[in-house]
């Protein structure tokens, strides 16, 4: 049997331990994900799914980086929308950043296309989802990522992360 999802993209595990930790206030004190790259993928998707929110909210945004280290890091375009309560959604909207709400069972869906990298820059290959605590409260929830659009099949079992 082929499958069509887990065989055609690269699911990354983009949250760094800190997030994974503290998962029942994900925000707290802000977090930088893992350094991923974009070389042979047409995007990257995070979800970032929250429940139990008090109150707490978050600027998201996501970074080129120059390096796996990363050195030089940038704010780029992204396009976001949130899911509500079941499947509603909301509009998909571009931006360099946005502010989580302080919803309960949000959800979060993020993409980032390789061009808005090499927009930026031409010479950076690598992402890093980047999210800064604003409102001080817990925050049960997680993040995962993928990338879409493999240049090579192969791509879906090798590591994208540094």
């Amino acid at each position: 049997m082929k499958l069509n999802f887990i065989e055609k993209n690269h699911v990354v595990h983009c949250a760094t331990n800190a997030i994974i930790a503290a998962n029942e206030d994900m925000f707290a004190s802000g977090w930088a994900g893992d350094v991923i790259s974009m070389a042979n993928a047409e995007s990257a998707v995070f979800m970032i799914v929250t429940n139990s929110n008090a109150g707490g909210q978050a600027s998201v945004y996501v970074n080129a980086c120059d390096d796996t280290t990363p050195t030089t890091t940038a704010k780029i375009s992204f396009y976001y929308k949130e899911i509500t309560s079941g499947d509603t959604q909301g509009a998909t909207t571009e931006t360099k950043e946005f502010a989580t709400s302080t919803g309960l069972n949000v959800a979060y869906a993020i993409e980032v296309p390789a061009a808005k990298v090499a927009e930026y820059n031409s010479a950076y290959e690598y992402i890093q989802l980047q999210v800064t605590e604003k409102t001080a409260q817990a925050v049960d929830g997680g993040v995962i990522g993928f990338l879409t659009g493999l240049r090579y099949a192969s791509d879906a079992e090798g590591t994208q992360l540094t």
